[in-house]
């Protein structure tokens, strides 16, 4: 069981739980064990940083389609 958020803010409460969760199901799907003692800060730059990786190979994917 994870722990809660208790930041004021609920938007950014809400978003960080999530990144929480997504932290949880990529460490799953590589074989390893959760850690509900994840920080959401860090589960939330860990998914903005793999959300930046992913549109630079989604971009240059698309640039190669187009040139083709």
């Amino acid at each position: 069981m994870m722990r809660g958020i208790t930041w004021k803010n609920k938007v950014l409460a809400s978003i960080g739980y999530m990144a929480m969760v997504k932290h949880q199901m990529r460490r799953l799907s590589l074989g390893r064990t959760t850690n509900p003692n994840v920080s959401p800060v860090c589960a939330l730059l860990e998914q903005q940083v793999d959300t930046v990786i992913r549109n630079a190979r989604y971009r240059r994917w698309i640039r190669r389609l187009s040139q083709a």
